[in-house]
């Protein structure tokens, strides 16, 4: 009875032996590499770095606002997908991203995190106006195309709003955050250009090597106009000053 007994306990060690092999043979994934990330007019697209061994089978996307303090999943996917779109996304806001890999039920620690401005390329420019109202064009990416819509506000709005673009064959939200607090008119110099030829002391034209003449701009001022001018509220409260022609970029 007391051999049986012993012959018993060992088979039982035995199985919990195995069955901890099984699970210790699931080693946690290294540690992966921040993720590559790049803002592409309204969404960023990631591509990921991951160790050969051991194969990770999942890929946790990981997304924060610059502001946030946590990370939420924005995608589970194949281990076999090395790049991602994120369209989940708002233009003028920054984004953190990383990742963490997953082999069975083990996780690696989070990588490093790689932070991203939506709509870095977007601007708003002020082509004029009056002291009732100012005409602002607004250029920004959408679908990898440049894209661009005209908006006529006054003190208090904010500016740009859905419009229609016929190069997507649909509605593109030109709505980047800035606020147009003031209209005003200030004087600017007018400047005139003039082109002159270059000559020697006697008077022959200098020409290049294709034998085309050298000339030279000059801008010459040619007195005082006016000229519409602006401030704006960014999307964080931050004030700005545009004169006609000048451009606000939307980080």
């Amino acid at each position: 009875m007391k051999r049986c007994f012993v012959m018993f306990a060992v088979l039982v060690m035995a199985g919990v032996f195995l069955a901890g092999g099984v699970t210790s043979g699931q080693v946690a994934p290294p540690k992966p590499n921040a993720p590559l990330a790049l803002a592409t007019g309204d969404s960023v697209s990631l591509a990921f770095s991951l160790p050969a061994t051991p194969r990770p089978h999942r890929i946790h996307v990981l997304r924060s606002t610059k502001e946030g303090t946590t990370f939420s999943i924005a995608a589970d996917l194949d281990a076999s997908t090395l790049a991602w779109v994120d369209k989940d996304v708002t233009a003028g806001k920054t984004y953190v991203y990383a990742i963490r890999t997953q082999r069975g039920a083990e996780k690696s620690e989070i990588s490093q995190s790689v932070e991203v401005t939506v709509g870095g390329s977007a601007r708003v420019t002020l082509l004029g106006g009056s002291l009732d109202r100012a005409l602002f064009e607004i250029v920004l990416y959408k679908g990898g195309k440049r894209v661009s819509a005209r908006f006529v506000h006054k003190a208090g709005e904010k500016i740009g709003d859905l419009a229609w673009v016929d190069e997507l064959d649909g509605v593109a939200d030109f709505r980047l955050g800035p606020t147009l607090v003031r209209i005003s008119l200030t004087s600017s110099e007018s400047l005139e250009t003039q082109r002159e030829a270059l000559k020697t002391a006697d008077g022959t034209a200098l020409t290049d090597l294709a034998g085309r003449p050298l000339e030279l701009d000059f801008k010459l001022p040619t007195g005082n106009h006016e000229v519409v001018q602006v401030t704006l509220l960014d999307a964080k409260g931050q004030p700005a000053s545009l004169r006609e022609g000048e451009s606000l970029k939307i980080e």
